[in-house]
């Protein structure tokens, strides 16, 4: 079988499964259709729908790319493929544990209906170990098949970066890992055909690992920049000036402050503290920065709070509501957590961010004149840095001040930093 599919690979006469058409799915299912036949699942059917109608609402591939993928919310059409990957969410629950819930009913229904000479690949992020503990014994059991005779099994952690133009599903280094030396050659070819940089190791648990602790160093660098903007706040410095200082060191890593969400760098750490917690070891620093990085919103309300004073009838402008820059990604926003405690605490607050269309947050089409006592630029939109410093100074009143989270704006009057 492994020799058909390699056969399959080379001569360009494979078809491929992508199982979730979100951030991850649909840029590798744009990428493999390309060189193979490529099918494009995804169990919401409105999702499905826009997507056969040539509407990707992320933004993520062009129309000529859709055009070329078999969208379908029929699980038997799975049945077609040789390649099954996987690329859904795998998020916490509200107590911080791992919810591994959507990817494992994937799996359990797709090896129902059929995985014979499959072979079936992971992107989405678990924990060190999962795929021999949890995910390859699930699959034999319902399928009553055998790994590495009736069913073959990869793992190959995303790298897709929404809103990135720079670092794209063809130009990043990609991990590749199977369940012998044999599959992670054919998984290797098989990235091989859309990527340039592939990188094969030794056993799926370290591709596990180095995907987890990606995020997880992120996440801690940035704790600590957050909290050194606290401090520098206490002593009244900037702390843009202190990291530009410090920066003229050789090997200082930079960082700067600011809100961390998304659905990566605001979960992993509390996978791997997890696992590490069920191996017998507590850890001290993984969960450090990520408790620094989820209270920060709180710490920006109580600025703008102090700085307002007992002014009533306070207004503010919300200026970017997804997680990151030019994306409209909210998975995880830590500005939607700072609008949150706004409105909880009575606060007028209005959402202004172009590029998102969500029904479930009320937001303004364009913001008026003279209107707001503060205005928050919690995300660094290209859009708002084309507006510019003296536009967004036209929305605010006669006192108003700018609390600018990105710094997109330095060193101007009425703004304040992190």
């Amino acid at each position: 079988m492994l020799t058909i599919l390699k056969k399959k690979i080379l001569n360009n006469s494979l078809t491929v499964g992508l199982v979730g058409m979100g951030y991850v799915g649909l840029p590798l299912a744009g990428a493999f259709s390309k060189k193979f036949k490529t099918i494009g699942y995804d169990h919401d059917k409105k999702r499905i729908t826009e997507l056969k109608s040539n509407f990707d609402k992320n933004h993520s591939v062009n129309l000529k790319i859709l055009k070329k993928i078999y969208f379908s919310k029929n699980l038997n059409d799975l049945k077609l493929c040789d390649v099954i990957i996987f690329t859904l969410p795998t998020p916490i629950n509200k107590k911080n544990k791992p919810n591994l819930s959507i990817l494992l009913n994937s799996i359990k229904k797709i090896s129902i209906t059929g995985i014979k000479n499959k072979l079936l690949i992971v992107e989405s992020t678990i924990a060190p170990g999962d795929s021999e503990e949890l995910i390859i014994p699930l699959i034999e059991q319902k399928s009553n098949l055998k790994i590495n005779q009736d069913f073959y099994y990869g793992f190959s952690p995303e790298r897709i970066n929404p809103g990135d133009k720079k670092n794209n599903i063809y130009n990043i280094t990609k991990i590749v890992s199977g369940s012998n030396k044999n599959i992670t050659n054919i998984i290797y070819i098989l990235y091989k055909k859309i990527i340039k940089n592939i990188i094969k190791t030794n056993t799926i648990k370290e591709a596990e690992m180095a995907k987890i602790i990606e995020n997880c160093q992120r996440d801690i660098n940035i704790g600590f920049i957050n909290e050194i903007s606290n401090i520098c706040h206490l002593l009244n410095i900037s702390t843009h000036k202190v990291l530009k200082l410090a920066s003229t060191k050789w090997n200082f890593i930079k960082f700067k402050p600011g809100l961390v969400g998304g659905h990566c760098i605001g979960v992993d750490p509390y996978y791997l503290a997890e696992k590490s917690i069920k191996l017998g070891y507590n850890p001290k620093i993984i969960l450090s920065g990520r408790n620094v990085n989820e209270n920060f919103p709180y710490k920006i309300f109580k600025k703008i709070k102090k700085k307002l004073g007992t002014k009533i009838k306070k207004r503010i402008l919300l200026m970017g509501i997804t997680y990151k820059e030019n994306c409209n990604d909210i998975r995880n926003s830590k500005a939607i957590k700072l609008y949150k405690i706004f409105k909880e605490k009575n606060f007028i607050i209005d959402i202004y961010d172009p590029l998102i269309e969500i029904k479930s947050l009320k937001k303004i089409k364009k913001p008026k004149k003279f209107q707001y006592d503060v205005i928050i630029i919690a995300v660094g939109h290209d859009i708002f840095k084309k507006m510019g410093y003296n536009k967004i100074c036209q929305l605010g009143k006669k006192e108003f001040f700018i609390y600018d989270i990105q710094n997109i704006f330095p060193n101007k009057p009425r703004s304040i930093y992190l």
